[in-house]
This record gives C-alpha cells, sequence and structure tokens, in this order.
C-alpha cells in the first residue's frame, strides 16, 4: 500500500492536485483510499498514538519471554513423559 501511495504521491507532485479544467484528479479519491485503508490497518495494528494509549490503560501486559519459557518446559515436560 505504501509504494501505491508513494507513487500517487508523486503523480501529485509532479503534475498538480487538479486537471488543466481545475478538477480533481481522480486519483486524488484513490490516494486518500489508500491512507485511509492504512490509517485502519495501522490501528488495529497499535501503531498509531491514540492505539498505544488505549492499550497501555488496559493495564493488560504480557511477558513475551515468561510466556515462551513457559512453553519451552511444558513441551520438554510432554516430551519426556512419552
Amino acid at each position: 500500500m505504501e509504494i501505491l501511495a508513494t507513487v500517487a504521491y508523486g503523480q501529485f507532485r509532479d503534475e498538480g492536485l487538479t486537471t488543466p479544467a481545475g478538477e480533481p484528479r481522480k486519483l486524488l479519491a484513490e490516494y486518500r483510499a489508500i491512507r485511509s485503508a492504512q490509517l485502519a490497518i495501522a490501528r488495529e495494528r497499535g501503531l498509531t498514538p491514540a492505539a498505544r494509549r488505549q492499550l497501555a490503560g488496559s493495564g493488560k501486559q504480557i511477558d513475551l519471554a515468561a510466556g515462551f519459557a513457559r512453553l519451552n518446559q511444558e513441551s520438554d515436560g510432554a516430551a519426556g513423559a512419552k
């Protein structure tokens, strides 16, 4: 998506946002849709400042190292029992 948005921006920079008749280019709507989709994806993944604040405010913290260690212990225990 970023590549498409960069290409569209390059065309706007080179050709302008409007046609010679003064109308907005059709690509402008596509560019807006791409950026909106990127924002929605970033929000879902917790990559925006607001999403990070919301995740931090939930009080839920995940200790990945402890989780992987627990999984390793469980898999070692299951392998030893066989």
